[in-house]
This record gives structure tokens, C-alpha cells and sequence, in this order.
């Protein structure tokens, strides 16, 4: 059942606990008392269709928002799509280091275990050559597209095409969402030694979140950005031919 603005925010949370990390990178801390998904949004700069479709986007797989976000539902996305890269880059410091723990508990045996290791840290670096990716070029393309298409000149410029860009790295989460599952089958099937069973379940966990967060950003770009994008690149670029022919 979609999540609906009407409903108590406190009972998708009970629903949904995964959502807390979201809702918190958008500035909505847990103590939501009583207050509905709309009214959650009052004082904050995220307007409450967004908090709504993104909710149901990263709840249910197989949503599809079925109406457009507004203009200025932009810039909540981009700082959005900011504070994931964070969270994820600070997931896999944790993760590795609770991996390296993992494998000195585990003594002789540990030896055995590097393998593991070095697969992590081969996934951690794509993990993060993505984000770097996605934040050197993504996010200034994004913010660049806004800009042209709240200023009052909309010059005539190349905005790229949103799609193409959007899908490479939508192609890029493939891979690493592929590389968690092998690492996973890793950790499940092949560990060795009696190693500390709490840093495993540390490992199992940030694994989890890794994994959640990764599809889940992969969804919010595709299904929420991309249309997003494409509509205000389609009207900057409608526009800037108007100006080209003016006398």
C-alpha cells in the first residue's frame, strides 16, 4: 500500500524503520509525535509530494510516481543525493574496519580470511570512484540545470543530454549492486577461524545499509531526478532556441 501524505509519519517509520535514515538526511529526526508526512514537512525547505514520493520510492521497489515533481524539488533532491554520499563513505570506513577486526579475532585463521578483505576494499573503491564520479560531475550538471532554469536570461547553452548521463550511471549501480551480492556469498560461505561473532554482526549490518542505500539511490535518481531533469532541460533548451531567433 503507497504511502499517502495523510498518513501518521510515526507508523510508515514502525512500517518502514529503513526509512529513518532517509528522513533524517532530508532534517526530519525521529519524535515525529504524531504529525502526518504532509505536516512533517512545515518549516523545512522539502515539499510534502516529495517527501511522499521519495518515501514510497525507497519502500516498494516496483513504485512508479505517477505526477511530476515541481521545479524547486530540485535542490532538496541534490542535497539529498550530498548526504547519501556521505553516510556511504562514512558506512564503508566503518565496515573495514570492522572487517580488520574480523580477521585479527580470528588468529591463525585470519590469514584465510584476506581474501575477503581485499575483495572489500576492491568494492569499496568503486563505491566510492562513483560518488566521486557522481559528485564532481552529476551534482554540478544538476545544479548548473536549475540555475538556467530559474534565471531570468535562459542563455543559450548545451545542457547535455539528462538521460544518456543519468543512465551511465544508473549502468554503474548495476555493477556494484552485483559485487555486494558476491560479497555477501563471500562473507556467509567462506569465513574461517572462531572470530568475534559481534563484529560480524557489525559487518552484516553496514552491509545491509550499504546495499539499501545503493538501490535506493539508484531509484531516487532514476525515478525521481531523471524525469525531473529531463523535463527542465527539455524547457531550457525550448527556450534558448526562442532566444536564438529573436531580431
Amino acid at each position: 500500500m503507497a504511502i499517502s501524505e495523510k498518513d501518521r509519519l510515526a507508523e510508515v517509520l514502525l512500517r518502514h524503520p529503513q526509512l529513518i535514515p532517509p528522513l533524517m538526511r532530508l532534517g526530519i529526526r525521529p519524535g515525529v509525535g504524531d504529525l502526518t508526512v504532509s505536516s512533517a514537512c512545515v518549516g523545512l525547505q522539502v515539499h510534502s509530494d516529495l517527501l511522499m514520493q521519495l518515501l514510497n520510492v525507497l519502500a516498494d521497489d516496483t513504485y512508479l510516481p505517477d505526477n511530476a515533481l515541481a521545479k524547486f524539488d530540485m535542490l532538496p533532491l541534490i542535497d539529498y543525493l550530498k548526504n547519501v554520499h556521505v553516510d556511504l563513505l562514512n558506512c564503508l570506513q566503518l565496515c573495514g574496519r570492522h572487517i580488520r577486526i574480523l580477521i585479527s579475532s580470528a588468529g591463525d585463521s585470519g590469514r584465510l580470511m584476506e581474501p575477503v578483505n581485499s575483495f572489500f576494499e576492491e568494492y569499496s573503491s568503486e563505491v566510492s570512484s562513483l560518488i566521486e564520479e557522481e559528485e564532481s560531475r552529476l551534482i554540478p550538471f544538476l545544479s548548473h540545470l536549475y540555475e538556467l532554469y530559474f534565471s531570468p536570461g535562459y542563455s543559450p547553452v548545451d545542457v547535455g543530454k539528462i538521460s544518456e548521463s543519468l543512465s551511465l550511471f544508473g549502468s554503474r549501480y548495476d555493477e556494484v549492486e552485483k559485487k555486494m551480492t558476491d560479497l555477501m556469498n563471500l562473507f556467509v560461505r567462506h569465513l574461517q577461524g572462531d572470530y568475534d561473532r559481534h563484529a560480524f554482526y557489525g559487518i552484516i549490518q553496514f552491509l545491509q545499509g550499504l546495499a539499501f542505500d545503493i538501490q535506493g539511490l539508484r531509484s531516487v535518481e532514476m525515478k525521481l531526478l531523471k524525469p525531473l531533469a529531463n523535463e527542465m532541460a527539455q524547457e531550457v533548451r525550448q527556450r534558448a532556441r526562442k532566444m536564438a531567433v529573436q531580431p
